[in-house]
């Protein structure tokens, strides 16, 4: 025990010379950019870049018949997106060595401000890059939504550059404002980052066991679970803002520093307007994460579980669909979806085609089919077969391998991939782009209850995320902010409200899904009954009246703990009139008088 305590206080020495050192050491700032700078060159000499590049032919006869010369900024893109990580990396060095040396807020604002532009660059440049590759490198056939593809660029700009702009209003704000956020923020993040730890080990736990049987890495496990953190901090944000709230109004009330900020002549909405702001900022993260990157965690969580439960290498987004295209009257039968595909096949195909009067005409098998440009469909190891009279006969054979016959094409297809898959999956694990382009899916229009469903799920990912600021602006008008009576009555109530609202969600999503009501007008119900509440509390509260309908009330003649008493069995009855019980009840107090 003695020598551990050595090795502590050297260990503590050690730390706080070092923090010590990066505070005084001169220009340290401007030597951490020049050695970020250096290791990009040197990563650059490597050719770190090279397993990222495109196939490039060198002669003309390796060129294969479906291959296109890429663009050039693609090129550029493939190019530079590793030293983009690479620089992503050392700013993140460089930034927290001026977190460590600055004194003052000021002086962090403009390494934030730098960090936030490229971090929202490099989003932007990832994210239309993909897009790019998934509409012109793979044909897929997806429909392209320009609006909804604008704002989910839009909100990735915004949500990067909120913690500049938040700085910048945190380094304008008075004293006492920053002392009430910081009240807030600082329980908000030990609550979501509590919430984040026990879903991520609750969930590590009950799949342990799957991870293990399966043999899946620590690199993919670990892979798994942080492209789920966007689906939890969604999930999370309501509850740890209200926990988070509740904590900082009761701690200010009890210390009375919120009756000192009103006799200071602040009013009631400029005192509690910095959690109203910094709701509003984690309401807007949320938003952007909801948008579409949540809903690609829990994609990747639903194929990962099916990976492990089908014992297979490579996981699948959906399994067993199964689409008949009434233009073409063709019925489609998918075994497999691969989650990636721009690098993966359709697994297990079954293509039945018909003809006007409904009889089966021709037969396609494949164990997997892929669609290149110009709209040809190659079918591997297979069977293609045609029906007279409703017998077989079998046209051409492709599963030999002796014969060398591996492959069919296909050229008479018009189906794109998205036409056979689109609207099959489910809404849950899409996000906004993919859920407007599955509505725009030729196997969704003549449905009407997938379209209601599809609908529906898109205004939820859209409001849902913006509960949380109305729940935080009627909860934090709830607490007295010139007493402490009522602070616990007030917590039950938030909480109550809380609970209220998870089922009133659960409902009004139906509701919209049943179509008997407009998606928007359903879904935002809850907002505006919050808004409401929160609107007429306010208003009393800036005319200094007392929330009558917030205490419990009392019965006329006795109180809640002499009735309790009365339940139990207890002789005795408290009452505001001393000797009432016993004036109404003459036997019971002659017998008391025997006893006593």
């Amino acid at each position: 025990m003695h020598r551990w305590r050595q090795w502590q206080q050297t260990l503590n020495t050690a730390l706080g010379k070092g923090v010590r050192w990066l505070r005084r050491a001169p220009n340290l700032e401007a030597w951490a950019i020049v050695l970020g700078v250096v290791v990009v060159l040197i990563c650059q000499a490597l050719g770190i870049h090279e397993h990222q590049m495109p196939w490039l032919p060198s002669s003309g006869a390796e060129v294969p018949r479906e291959w296109q010369q890429p663009a050039f900024w693609t090129l550029f893109y493939d190019y530079v997106a590793p030293y983009l990580k690479l620089i992503a990396l050392m700013g993140g060095f460089v930034l927290n060595v001026a977190v460590i040396r600055a004194r003052r807020i000021r002086r962090l604002i403009v390494p934030t401000m730098t960090a936030c532009c490229f971090l929202a660059m490099w989003l932007v440049l990832g994210d239309i890059y993909e897009q790019w590759q998934l509409m012109h490198g793979v044909m897929i056939g997806k429909p392209f939504s320009l609006g909804a593809y604008a704002l989910k660029l839009i909100l990735i700009m915004v949500a990067s550059l909120t913690p500049a702009v938040v700085l910048v209003w945190y380094e304008r704000s008075p004293i006492w404002e920053r002392y009430l956020l910081r009240s807030m923020a600082a329980p908000l993040t030990f609550c979501m980052v509590a919430f984040c730890s026990l879903w991520v080990l609750a969930d590590l736990l009950d799949s342990l066991r799957d991870f293990q049987d399966n043999k899946v890495g620590a690199g993919r496990i670990l892979s798994f679970y942080f492209n789920l953190l966007p689906s939890i901090f969604v999930e999370s944000a309501a509850p740890a803002l209200l926990l988070a709230l509740l904590h900082a109004m009761v701690r200010l009330v009890k210390s009375n520093e919120m009756v000192a900020l009103q006799s200071a002549g602040v009013s009631t909405a400029r005192v509690l307007r910095p959690f109203w702001l910094l709701a509003a900022v984690v309401c807007l993260i949320s938003a952007a994460l909801n948008y579409d990157w949540a809903q690609k965690g829990e994609g990747e969580r639903d194929s990962l579980t099916r990976a492990a439960a089908d014992t297979r290498k490579k996981s699948a987004a959906a399994t067993a669909i199964m689409r008949y295209l009434p233009t073409t009257r063709r019925l489609w039968f998918v075994s497999s979806v691969p989650h990636d595909l721009r690098h993966d096949k359709l697994k297990g195909i079954e293509v039945r085609q018909f003809d006007e009067h409904g009889s089966l005409v021709e037969a396609w098998s494949a164990t997997s089919a892929w669609r290149w440009r110009g709209g040809m469909w190659t079918l591997s190891r297979g069977l293609h077969s045609r029906y007279e009279d409703g017998l077989a006969s079998p046209v051409d054979l492709y599963n030999i391998p002796s014969t060398g016959i591996l492959q069919f094409n296909v050229t008479h297809w018009t189906e794109t991939i998205w036409d056979v898959i689109g609207g099959t999956q489910s809404p849950e694990v899409m996000g906004v782009p993919d859920l407007v382009a599955a509505l725009a899916s030729p196997g969704t229009l003549g449905d009407q209850r997938v379209r209601l469903h599809y609908n529906a799920q898109i205004w939820h990912r859209v409001i849902f995320p913006w509960q949380a600021l109305a729940l935080v602006f009627v909860v934090s008008l709830l607490p007295p902010l010139h007493s402490r009576q009522g602070l616990l009555r007030c917590v039950g109530i938030g909480i109550a409200l809380y609970l209220g609202l998870m089922f009133l969600n659960s409902t009004v999503v139906n509701v919209a899904r049943s179509g008997r009501v407009p998606a928007p007008v359903a879904l935002i119900v809850p907002h505006l009954i919050l808004v409401t509440a929160g609107l007429v509390i306010l208003r009393r509260r800036s005319e200094a009246k007392a929330l009558s309908w917030a205490s419990i009330p009392s019965l006329p003649r006795f109180r809640w703990r002499s009735m309790w008493r009365l339940l139990r069995g207890r002789r005795t009855w408290k009452s505001e009139h001393p000797g009432e019980f016993f004036e109404r009840n003459p036997e019971e107090a002659s017998s008391s008088r025997i006893r006593g």
